[in-house]
């Protein structure tokens, strides 16, 4: 998990400014063809992640593959590091922390 939230921090430092403007340009044909490929994209891979911690290690009661995916997407995209990091000054540790946390909270808990 700490290599994707790692991986996943890279990424979403050189894009979330970048974000914002294409959100703005949407109406703009090309703007929401880059977005919708970017997001479709990110769904694939995370549909692969989700059913990689499914099988090992469970998904917390109550969730479904395609909700965990949902909730991947909202959760490390970049709207929320924006938030987080550039607009309330967290550190980028900080903002990892809290992301592995929300992440494996997606997670079964361990058998006891």
């Amino acid at each position: 998990m700490s290599h994707f939230v790692a991986g996943n921090t890279a990424i979403c430092e050189r894009v979330a400014a970048l974000d914002d403007i294409v959100r703005a340009a949407l109406h703009e044909p090309e703007a929401t063809e880059v977005h919708q490929r970017s997001q479709l994209l990110r769904r694939q891979g995370y549909q692969v992640l989700v059913h990689h911690w499914l099988r090992t290690f469970g998904l917390r009661p109550g969730l479904t593959e395609a909700t965990t995916v949902d909730l991947l997407l909202m959760l490390s995209g970049p709207a929320n590091y924006r938030e987080l990091v550039i607009e309330d000054g967290w550190s980028i540790d900080a903002y990892r922390t809290w992301l592995q946390g929300e992440l494996l909270a997606l997670t079964a808990p361990p058998p006891t």
